[in-house]
């Protein structure tokens, strides 16, 4: 299958974002998940798309025929729905996702802000009485959900008790969705790869290493990322004004990732391979796990990173 056939099944799976914010704010303001879930519905699964504007279900809606197609069509459309705050980056964004709540009840305001009392820059998960855990390197620092003052969606099933996991390739985007004690929660660390925190575990945790491991990012390597329609197909032009290419590219389609291969990981986080890689780990976790099968609700959210690093935003 080629790398624009995955990204449709991609795109496929992303409005189930929207039709979930609701679930999570009322039951967030509820105060508890238990009421808002019965056995006909076992697993809540949460994808987020970053930076996704709405605009593209309307530009390109009348050329899916498959998932999201059914899904515009027959499935709950928020038209008018908005963030009513600034700054609409990811950690707040995840956030409010996450947890239904606006940034000054949950206190993610932005990826980053000045700590007065410590007086340095701190990252929104970012969490030095921590130690990161690799699954493909040894990455530096720590993450954790000590600054998220609201218990998110992923949390509350977790402590019904449920099974919660998230993912993503940033921790920022897979860490608000299940806060504190998750099942399994990891994220791709820029030099290190696939990641997660003792603030989550004591070691890497095993269903999760040994996916990694029998299906290593490396085999995308030398892959070719390509456009699926036809030039005049798309609205914009392929080298758009201002755009910047990732180190190693053009600006112009077709990109091959690996040239050169100091860039491979970078290139790769930025092409639709990254995006069908994790949407392979998710359904994994699903069905090693057995997700959605048990006596109570489980959780497992899905933060697709690759249209945001596109988009240069954070």
């Amino acid at each position: 299958m080629n790398a624009d056939l995955r990204l449709g099944r991609f795109h496929a799976l992303v409005l189930f974002a929207a039709l979930l914010i609701a679930s999570a704010a009322c039951a967030s303001r509820a105060g508890s998940v238990r009421d808002s879930f019965d056995a006909r519905h076992p697993l809540v699964v949460l994808l987020v798309v970053d930076q996704m504007r709405a605009q593209y279900l309307e530009d390109y809606g009348d050329r899916f025929t498959a998932g999201l197609g059914r899904l515009m069509r027959e499935g709950a459309w928020f038209r008018r729905a908005a963030y009513p705050y600034l700054n609409t980056v990811t950690c707040a964004g995840h956030s409010t996702i996450g947890t239904g709540a606006l940034p000054y009840r949950h206190g993610m305001v932005l990826n980053a802000w000045w700590d007065r009392q410590s007086a340095r820059l701190v990252s929104c998960t970012g969490d030095a009485s921590t130690k990161a855990i690799g699954y493909m390197g040894a990455p530096t620092g720590g993450d954790s959900a000590a600054l998220l003052l609201l218990p998110p969606l992923g949390q509350q099933i977790r402590e019904q008790p449920g099974r919660s996991v998230a993912m993503s390739l940033k921790a920022r985007s897979s860490i608000t969705l299940v806060g504190r004690d998750p099942t399994a929660v990891t994220w791709f660390d820029d030099r290190a790869g696939w990641t997660t925190s003792s603030a989550f575990t004591a070691g890497p945790v095993d269903w999760v290493q040994r996916f990694i491991a029998e299906n290593p990012v490396e085999r995308d390597r030398n892959k070719v990322w390509d456009r699926l329609l036809p030039a005049d197909a798309y609205r914009g032009d392929d080298a758009g004004k201002g755009e910047r290419a990732p180190a190693g590219w053009t600006t112009t389609f077709p990109h091959q990732l690996g040239e050169p291969a100091a860039q491979f990981l970078a290139q790769w986080q930025r092409s639709p391979f990254a995006d069908a890689y994790l949407a392979r780990f998710a359904m994994n976790a699903i069905d090693t796990l057995e997700l959605g099968r048990g006596q109570g609700a489980d959780f497992i959210g899905v933060s697709f990173s690759t249209l945001d690093l596109v988009g240069a935003r954070s």
